[in-house]
Order: structure tokens, then sequence, then C-alpha cells
């Protein structure tokens, strides 16, 4: 029987990027959208708990994230408003 996985008690950015087979600069892009995990600070540093990164996983689990690419092809920046 294998033991379950773990996470760390905090994450820094980076590491939970790799912990999660993403770039960084996708997390940035998710937080951006508003779809990444909740980031704490502390001090200069920003920090993803063990809470928010279970609870991320939760909601995002079988669901597709969303890109900025698509959103803007949907929805073009600068776009007139539709009446």
């Amino acid at each position: 029987m294998e033991a379950a996985h773990r996470d760390p008690e905090v994450y820094d950015l980076p590491s939970f990027a790799e912990a999660h087979h993403m770039s960084r600069s996708r997390l940035y892009e998710l937080l951006d959208l508003g779809c990444g995990p909740a980031v704490t600070a502390n001090g200069r540093r920003k920090i993803i708990t063990r809470e928010a990164a279970e609870e991320w996983r939760r909601v995002w689990t079988g669901k597709s994230l969303p890109s900025r690419a698509r959103r803007e092809i949907e929805e073009p920046r600068g776009a007139p408003e539709r009446a």
C-alpha cells in the first residue's frame, strides 16, 4: 500500500508550480485570473499554505483551468460593449 501524499506546511510560488507540474508563468497567470490558490504574504515572501493547496486542488480537480488566451479570444480587450 502506498503512503498518502502529504503537502509541505507551506510552498513558495516556484515550489508550488513545480509540485503541480506547471510553469511559474502559468501559476502567475492563474493568480492574475483569480483561479490560483490563496496566497499569503509572509513579510516580502509569498507562500501557499498546505490548506490552500488542498482547497485549490479540491475546487479544480476534474475541471479545465482557464487560460488568458482563451478568455481574450472570447472577450477581446477594448471591444465595444454589446447592447
